[in-house]
């Protein structure tokens, strides 16, 4: 079972289960290369040539720095001295190195990682958790993997540290469209471009001739299709900040629910005529706009989730760019999950929601095969509040469900080939 708790920021909390060794021991400081920069993009400015020695600052307590001098790092072992020596020797070196590598791979232009963040080992629960800028490290259950899982285990943190997706959330403008409230934008698009009803109408004349041209010109998933679905919420949230859209003829056709009714009635001016606008257009088109309830909520197929993805990026990174000699999470720990499904009568199922080693497996599929990039892309949009069901499709002609689909085909392939390992008492865990 894993936990997520939702605190001042992110906060993530992983039972032991979940980092229970599956591979060969971690190597601290290794050097697997990041995966390739988006083009345009500079590298990081360091890779690491020398890692700076941690400084204390207090018994038990050292800080060190990212080797591009990006971020301030505090280590506080006072809770649990007797991994002082492996924290100040073993885990700074790698944190202060992967910051910057981590930090280049998941970039959002005018963001800036924290520039200062604490990691404390000292007894509790589970094993690791972070929240905002702060670490937090079980040392009962770090004290059995010092020369094993730890490292990778506060890696993965360190990577939440950076991924900072509750900005987006906070950024955004109460009221507005975001991209995943166009929940059927092929159908949108086309009743706008055919005018086909009095509201796409109504909506045509309001938009400008380059997003007329955009809309005539649209052809199915891609990366225009990004594009124009950015441009094309900008112009609803233009249109909805009035006037007033509502004419009796223009609506004649549509049914309105009780609460557009009454906000009709009420004769709004500002944030609520916007609030009627935008649910007028809810109303006009039920099957392809999401709705949001009374409350300011979303409701129906705009919302997405996407826990999954903000453990699966973490665990990618961790398991198949920093310690991929360690196999834990490609074919070889997939193997270990069918063989323990089929041991215990409960046949293993894998699909790409699942979280931490089965999304990272998935996510790693999807890059060699599609794009390269595309976890850089998942990060942004996750971090600008901007993430849509339909960005799989944009960036690989394919369907999330489609991905699946075609992932498990060639996953359980994969699986068949690796020569089957001896029966183990130890079940693998879940992720």
């Amino acid at each position: 079972m894993t936990t997520t708790k939702m605190n001042a920021g992110l906060t993530f909390l992983k039972t032991p289960a979940l980092f229970m060794a599956v591979g060969a021991m971690l190597l601290a400081g290794c050097q697997t290369p990041a995966p390739p920069m988006p083009e345009g993009q500079a590298p990081v400015a360091a890779q690491a040539s020398a890692v700076p020695a941690p400084s204390e600052i207090a018994p038990n307590k050292f800080v060190v720095y990212a080797t591009d001098g990006s971020s301030k790092i505090t280590i506080d072992t006072t809770e649990a001295t007797n991994m002082t020596d492996w924290a100040e020797h073993k885990l700074a070196p790698v944190l202060a190195q992967w910051y910057p590598k981590i930090s280049a791979m998941l970039p959002t232009p005018g963001y800036i990682p924290p520039t200062n963040w604490t990691v404390t080992l000292a007894p509790g629960n589970g094993v690791a958790a972070t929240g905002g800028t702060r670490v937090t490290g079980n040392a009962t259950w770090f004290k059995n993997e010092l020369d094993k899982q730890g490292v990778g285990a506060l890696l993965h943190e360190e990577v939440h540290v950076i991924q900072q997706y509750g900005g987006g959330r906070r950024n955004f403008v109460a009221g507005n469209f975001a991209l995943g409230d166009i929940t059927n934008f092929a159908a949108f698009v086309k009743k706008l471009k055919d005018k086909s009803d009095p509201v796409s109408t109504l909506l045509d004349g309001q938009l400008t001739p380059a997003e007329r041209k955009a809309i005539a010109g649209y052809r199915g998933p891609g990366p225009k299709a990004y594009i124009l679905r950015t441009n094309l919420v900008g112009a609803l949230n233009r249109i909805i900040s009035g006037p007033g859209l509502y004419d009796a003829a223009v609506f004649k056709g549509v049914t309105l629910r009780e609460s557009t009714t009454n906000l009709l009635a009420d004769k709004p001016e500002g944030s609520d005529l916007k609030r009627l606008n935008r649910s007028l257009l809810e109303d006009a088109y039920a099957g392809e706009l999401a709705r949001r309830a009374a409350g300011g909520g979303r409701r129906g197929g705009g919302g997405s989730n996407t826990g999954w993805l903000t453990e699966g990026i973490p665990d990618y990174i961790r398991w198949f760019i920093y310690e991929p000699q360690s196999h834990g999470a490609d074919a070889v720990y997939m193997q270990g999950r069918f063989a323990s499904g089929e041991r215990r009568g409960q046949p293993f199922e894998p699909k790409y929601t699942d979280s931490y080693r089965i999304s990272a497996n998935f996510l790693n599929y999807v890059v060699n095969k599609y794009d390269r990039h595309l976890v850089t892309k998942l990060n942004d949009a996750l971090r600008q509040g901007k993430y849509y069901d339909d960005i799989w499709a944009d960036n690989t002609g394919k369907t999330v469900e489609e991905l699946n689909q075609e992932w498990l085909v060639v996953l359980r392939e994969e699986v068949k080939s690796i020569k089957p390992k001896v029966a183990s008492a130890t079940t693998p865990s879940k992720t």
